[in-house]
């Protein structure tokens, strides 16, 4: 019995801790540099949407611009014209084929291969009599 007492004893001396207490004196931290993922604004809209004859133009503004950063856009509500324009750098976007009814887009942010929640804006405004 005195031999175990004994080995206690030394393996507190040259281990630490506390002999009722059996858990490590340190507990693993997690990291502080963990990365985290940084939003990216999406764009808002400069102006309310006009029509220009057919066409409906949108002007979009990219809130807090990065370097690299590019606005894309596509008909919302037009599921047979799936396709992805870039918007020029004056952020004006030139949708055509307003016939009446709500033409609607959505804009994206695209950065280091990332995306930006999307503004979606339509004409006529919601609430308007268009």
């Amino acid at each position: 019995m005195a031999l175990v007492a004994a080995a206690v004893i030394v393996g507190i001396v040259l281990f630490g801790g506390d002999a009722a207490d059996p858990t490590p004196s340190q507990t693993p931290q997690p990291s502080t540099t963990a990365a985290v993922p940084q939003r990216i604004e999406p764009p808002v809209l400069a102006a309310d949407p006009v029509l220009d004859g057919a066409t409906v133009v949108f002007a979009v503004e990219n809130p807090a611009a990065a370097d690299g950063d590019t606005l894309i856009w596509k008909l919302s509500n037009r599921p047979d014209q799936p396709e992805q324009h870039p918007v020029g750098a004056d952020g004006v976007i030139r949708a055509d084929g307003y016939a009446g009814s709500p033409l609607c887009v959505d804009v994206l942010i695209v950065r280091k291969g990332k995306t930006s929640e999307p503004l979606t804006a339509c004409y006529p405004p919601a609430g308007s009599d268009g």
